[in-house]
């Protein structure tokens, strides 16, 4: 024996194997216990990062090198409050279950991460070497998840090492055996502990009987089995962990752990020895895992491997790391054919009748049954700053302004497709469609705001799943075409969401980038909240689950907006052009789906009521009230996985009551039925039918019939 006390460390020069050399106990030790209260530089405080930055520890302090690599290298020892070490401190029984668990922490990797993507393959090894399928989803997800990227060493002799990339690699695990890689460690595990610092005196041998008790008591598997260990103890949630996770802390024979009680070099190393043992366990069954599928990890490896290099080279030439573009073209062949009374075959022309507000006659209206092909354009551009904005850009252009199909002739509007569109500037000019930005704000709530925003971009809810694939205008806008108008310009709004419940506000101006407040839209005014601002204001009260939703909407509706979608020659002209009306406009719309194709169809209908009034007196039989109504079917997989079948019916917008009483006469169906098959993922082909069994309304002369059969193949890509 050493005249005067040695410390703990060992680390500093060669490793001690256990048992050559006994240190003698402190004096705190032969008292029998220590302070309850956290000794400093083994608190829970935050770990240091630098050994510099302890004001006591100088070269060439005994064991420097060790305490150097436990701080700098793996970070895992904090210091006291006034910015020592107090290396020479008696260490604790709570001082060293505190202190090992910071550090396995820190040293071990979750290793049951790593084991479970493994225990993928275990069940499966032989389908695996026989080629057959396995959930390789499930393994390349797994494999992902966890960074298999390290080593482990095996008593030093043998590496094994194998690459999985993952966002955050995992540090390298150590297994060491022997008794002197035990005391070896045993010194960074057991930082500041010098038992035999706290006098200079010899004390007396230890008790080894107490300690075979001590070693040879069987691990604990709950901290609530010490009956001396608080709560309140500050070492409480190491202890706790190192038994719960690790169980590698054993006890004394009448149930106490002991914890302000001095630790022998021969506790410390049987707790570490214990840890140890447990992490060879778990290391053991990789390496077997490892082994086993070595070949399988290899194959996965390069395939990821690829994925990478795929993934490096599109992140190489992508034109921002913030935008997404997707886009959609649209071909339409079709042509419509007319038929009825008020046709004049050899002049193809139908006859209408007078206006019936001012009794002047109207001119012959020329056909469109020419067959046409027109094509839609989108590309939309989505950016996002933080993950839960979104900036939208939609640049637009297409050629259906002199086609029926894009609402010319403008009396014959209701063959208008939702994907009909034109630049104001002509055919073939690409123009800004849409531009907005819209942002979380607060909890459940969602903001909108844009200088060209549509009023169904700031609604929570569409309270329709008709149809998979558009074809009339007047059949997507959930049987209310005034409420719904889809009102286009500059505007805002507001929703609210909350356990299926919505409620939404917004206001488009149509005109509102015009400067002008004096003159009409159509003579180049507007602005905003003005009589010529072609505004809409909506607000709407919804609620949705999973397979059904429904909605209630009111919409306030000036005239000169981007027009309502879905309204006989009568009403149009009341609601979108006389300058002086102001139509409030209501809507009820539901709908149901199933939760797997089949015989079922979905179900979607809405119905809208209208009340018009004017700021300037009007003739008698002006427009009062008008009414619409929709119910559209369809089923999805028929006949092919993914194709779907459809069809709906309903009233536009025609006049119920006029001012003064009489007979509006402005009654009329419309009809659509289509097929769209499913190409690929990317294009889509949807032949479809149309039948407007009263296309002018109460334009239709008296006495006489007219209308209109149309057919057209709408072929979509989209990318």
């Amino acid at each position: 024996m050493h005249d005067r006390p040695r410390t703990l460390f060992a680390a500093a020069g060669p490793a001690l194997p256990l048992g050559l050399e006994l240190p003698v106990a402190t004096a705190a030790a032969r008292a029998g216990s220590l302070d309850r209260r956290e000794i400093p530089g083994h608190s829970a405080a935050q770990p240091v990062a630098a050994i510099a930055q302890f004001t006591d520890v100088r070269p060439p302090a005994r064991a420097r090198q060790a305490l150097a690599g436990l701080v700098e290298r793996h970070g895992c020892v904090p210091g006291d409050a006034d910015g020592s070490f107090a290396g020479r401190r008696a260490l604790s029984r709570f001082n060293a279950a505190a202190l090992l668990s910071t550090c396995l922490k820190r040293f071990i990797p979750e290793t049951e991460e790593i084991r479970r993507p493994l225990q993928e393959f275990e069940g499966t090894p032989a389908a695996l070497r026989d080629g057959r399928a396995l959930d390789a989803n499930t393994v390349t997800r797994n494999l992902h998840q966890v960074s298999i990227a390290g080593e482990i060493e095996d008593h030093g002799r043998q590496r094994c090492r194998i690459g999985v990339p993952a966002p955050k690699p995992m540090p390298m695990l150590r297994v060491l055996s022997g008794r002197a890689a035990a005391i070896a460690l045993l010194g960074p595990a057991a930082i500041g502990g010098n038992l035999a610092a706290a006098g200079t005196e010899r004390g007396s041998q230890l008790n080894l009987a107490g300690v075979s008790q001590y070693s040879s008591r069987e691990q604990v598997t709950s901290i609530a089995q010490f009956s001396d260990v608080r709560p309140t103890d500050w070492a409480y949630q190491a202890l706790s962990n190192l038994i719960e996770r690790y169980g590698c802390v054993a006890g004394y024979p009448n149930g106490t752990f002991k914890g302000g009680q001095a630790m022998t070099r021969f506790e410390a190393a049987a707790l570490l020895n214990a840890c140890l043992d447990r992490v060879s366990e778990t290391t053991d069954d990789l390496k077997r895992l490892l082994r086993e599928f070595d070949k399988e990890l290899a194959i996965l490896k390069g395939r990821v491997d690829g994925l990478d290099a795929r993934l490096g080279r599109l992140e190489a030439t992508q034109f921002s790391t913030t935008t997404k573009l997707s886009g959609q073209a649209t071909f339409v062949v079709g042509a419509n054919a007319f038929s009825g009374s008020a046709i004049n075959t050899g002049a193809n022309t139908v006859n209408r009748a007078p206006n019936s507000l001012t009794g002047k006659p109207r001119d012959p209206l020329a056909l469109p049954n020419a067959t046409t092909f027109n094509y839609d354009l989108q590309l939309t551009f989505d950016t996002s700053f933080n993950g839960r904005d979104l900036l939208r850009t939609n640049l637009r252009a297409g050629n259906f302004g002199r086609s029926v199909f894009g609402g010319d002739p403008h009396a014959l509007a209701l063959s208008t497709l939702e994907v009909a569109f034109e630049e104001d500037a002509g055919p073939d000019v690409v123009g800004i469609d849409k531009l907005f930005y819209q942002w979380p704000l607060g909890k459940g709530f969602t903001a909108t705001i844009g200088g060209r925003v549509g009023q169904e971009d700031m609604l929570a809810l569409w309270p329709s799943v008709y149809p998979a694939d558009t074809i009339l205008n007047v059949m997507t806008v959930n049987g209310a075409p005034a409420a719904y108008s889809k009102n286009l310009g500059a505007g805002a709004g507001l929703w609210w969401q909350s356990n299926g419940f919505s409620i939404s506000a917004n206001y488009v101006a149509a005109s509102g980038g015009n400067g002008n407040p004096s003159v009409t839209g159509a003579n180049g005014g507007g602005g905003i909240g003005n009589k010529f601002s072609g505004a809409t204001g909506s607000v709407q009260l919804g609620y949705q689950r999973e397979q059904w939703g429904l909605a209630a909407i009111w919409s306030s509706v000036q005239p000169e907006t981007q027009f309502v979608p879905g309204t006989t020659p009568f009403t149009h002209s009341a609601i979108d052009h006389n300058i002086d009306a102001s139509t409030n406009a209501w809507g009820l719309s539901a709908f149901w789906q199933p939760l797997r194709s089949g015989w079922l169809p979905s179900i979607s209908l809405g119905w809208g009521i209208n009340t018009t009034t004017y700021s300037m007196p009007q003739p008698l039989g002006s427009l009062s009230t008008s009414q619409s109504w929709m119910v559209g079917l369809q089923w999805s997989d028929v006949f092919i996985k993914g194709n779907d079948f459809g069809f709906a019916v309903a009233q536009p917008v025609f006049a119920t009551a006029l001012s003064g009483g009489g007979n509006p006469n402005d009654g009329n169906y419309v009809w659509e039925w289509w097929y769209k098959y499913q190409v690929t993922d990317q294009i889509s082909v949807t032949p479809a039918l149309i039948y407007l069994s009263r296309p002018l309304g109460n334009n239709t002369p008296n006495g006489q019939t007219f209308s209109q059969l149309g057919g057209l193949v709408k072929t979509t890509f989209r990318f």
